[in-house]
């Protein structure tokens, strides 16, 4: 289903079902956020690399907001909802993007129960390795999560372009073995702890209590 709906374009991506918190300070886009709020609408967020805008993002809603700083600013939090493909955009009149976006859903609803277990294995391999030890949260999260290629995302250290090609794949099974292809890649390629570790912990993704499908 077709809908319209305004766009927040970032170098960043925000994954279905995951909470990231963002800093407003241009105008248009706080006009863009204050709007939504009011209005209890989602906008959506398209991430960019090499200045190229994606032509698919996430749909999010706004669950939290900051009062303003005295210079205008304001903290949100999103949470992530259905990915869109954007049909086209174009200008509004305040000044941010507005896009005419159809959700883009999976085209396999199923995965495989092996890999997923793999890939769970090989991810706290990781964690392990780095000494990390995630909050209790984000285990509730993953526990609960249809797609759990997009959950172990947010701590797997993907650079910017393979988050945006990792969203654009409409299979759990093949997004799990992109996640398996970059885990060993990872331990194939870094050696040094303290560089895997940053990889992993470099992310602004949350896991609220509620953070639940």
């Amino acid at each position: 289903m077709e809908r319209i709906t305004p766009l927040f374009p970032l170098h960043l991506v925000v994954f279905p079902n995951s909470s990231y918190s963002l800093h407003i300070f241009e105008a248009r886009y706080k006009k863009m956020v204050l709007h939504c709020e009011a209005n209890r609408l989602p906008f959506v967020l398209v991430p960019v690399f090499s200045e190229i805008q994606a032509s698919i993002g996430t749909l999010v809603r706004i669950t939290e907001m900051s009062v303003p700083s005295p210079d205008g600013s304001f903290d949100i939090v999103v949470k992530g909802e259905d990915r869109v493909e954007i049909i086209r955009d174009w200008k509004h009149r305040d000044g941010y993007e507005e896009g005419l976006v159809v959700v883009y859903s999976d085209l396999m609803d199923q995965s495989n129960y092996e890999t997923r277990n793999e890939l769970e294995r090989q991810f706290r391999k990781v964690l392990k390795k780095v000494h990390i030890q995630l909050e209790e949260n984000f285990w509730n999260s993953l526990a609960i999560s249809k797609s759990k290629s997009f959950k172990i995302a947010e701590k797997s250290g993907l650079s910017l372009d393979q988050q945006i090609r990792l969203l654009a794949l409409r299979d759990e099974t093949e997004r799990v073995r992109f996640l398996l292809t970059h885990f060993s890649d990872m331990e194939k390629y870094i050696t040094d702890r303290d560089v895997l570790q940053a990889l992993v912990l470099n992310d602004g993704y949350l896991n609220p209590e509620t953070n639940k499908e």
